[in-house]
């Protein structure tokens, strides 16, 4: 991929260098030739935007439109070519933002099309296996029963117990349970509690938890389990990142069709690199974890039609920004438009 990257940087560069050479050997009175090279220059343009998306094709376009604007305009000595060159630049600029922000979408759509795909996938196996690891389960539990309390290695056998029964728990949360049943919560009221969860570890830490709930209340109908893991979930990584005499910041906000929470920590913060990657299924970072966790819980918010997000800055943290709609069965409202005022970039 590395080595794919660079090429394609190279022909644009390649391509730039090429045609601002004949540019600017041209004379300046050979307009035939000046139009053959403006019309040249849309090439990079178009290959950096395609390539790389909005953001470098702009920085692109912008060293072409200087290149073409030295020659146009100085090299000229005369200022009569100002108008149609400063036209030129704009459109320039504008195929730019136009294909680049095609470009960005495209990528996009792909990657969201992506992790569907994989968490389908992920549900038909959970499926399977959950069940499967379950009957087994069961059966150590029964044998496990008969075991003495004052045994050796009791304690990491049951241990052992704990991290299976999570694993089965986040395995099955991927395959879609109709009979579970939607309870109203206070998000705040779960927030609290699992801070209270947490107290001991975040004491050991020397962490500071600095809240900033609404005074309104943030009523979700929503499935119990699986709000109780998200939040959690959410916690005790910003915990686990945060530094010893950290401070976590957690915040909450009441729309009218749906609750919005913030869980912002100090710590070393997430490569760009792994931003894109990190509700996959099995991607982690962490030595022994399995990458599971954060992708159930984006399928599970996804699926109630919220969303979670992810904004990080290396060296001064990570903030999560979840999404949860409120359940509004007696006033039915369109999907679309109960997430169209939804923008987790945008400060709320």
């Amino acid at each position: 991929m590395k080595l794919q990257i660079e090429s394609k940087i190279f022909i644009v560069l390649t391509t730039t260098i090429v045609i601002a050479v004949f540019h600017l050997a041209v004379s300046t009175s050979q307009m035939v030739g000046h139009m053959i090279h403006r019309e040249l220059f849309f090439i990079p343009i178009v290959l950096s935007c395609f390539w790389f998306g909005l953001k470098p094709g702009l920085i692109s376009t912008i060293i072409i439109s200087a290149i073409y604007a030295s020659k146009a305009i100085i090299g000229s000595g005369t200022g009569l070519l100002l108008v149609p060159t400063l036209f030129q630049i704009f459109t320039f600029l504008l195929v730019a933002i136009i294909l680049g922000s095609l470009a960005d979408h495209n990528e996009k759509f792909h990657e969201d099309n992506i992790r569907k795909k994989e968490l389908a996938a992920l549900g038909n196996a959970a499926l399977n296996l959950g069940t499967e690891i379950q009957d087994v389960l069961t059966a150590l539990k029964k044998a496990y029963i008969q075991i003495k309390n004052d045994s050796p290695g009791k304690d990491e056998i049951e241990e052992g117990f704990n991290r299976l029964d999570n694993l089965v728990t986040i395995l099955t949360s991927f395959v879609e349970k109709d009979h579970r049943q939607k309870i109203n919560f206070n998000i705040n009221s779960l927030i609290e509690d699992q801070i209270l969860k947490f107290k001991e570890k975040i004491d050991a830490a020397d962490i500071s938890i600095v809240t900033q709930l609404d005074d309104k209340g943030c009523p979700s109908k929503v499935f119990e389990k699986s709000i109780i893991k998200l939040i959690s979930d959410l916690l005790n990584n910003a915990i686990e990142a945060s530094p010893n005499g950290g401070k976590i910041w957690i915040e909450t906000s009441h729309r009218p069709t749906y609750n919005v929470l913030e869980i912002k920590d100090e710590g070393t913060g997430i490569k760009p690199e792994h931003l894109k990657k990190i509700f996959r299924p099995f991607f982690t970072t962490k030595q022994g974890s399995h990458g599971l966790s954060l992708a159930s819980n984006y399928k599970f918010i996804q699926s109630c039609g919220g969303n979670m997000n992810v904004s990080s800055i290396i060296g001064k943290g990570a903030c999560f920004k979840v999404k949860i709609p409120i359940d509004q069965s007696s006033n039915p409202i369109n999907y679309m438009n109960k997430i169209s005022d939804w923008n987790p970039d945008k400060d709320e």
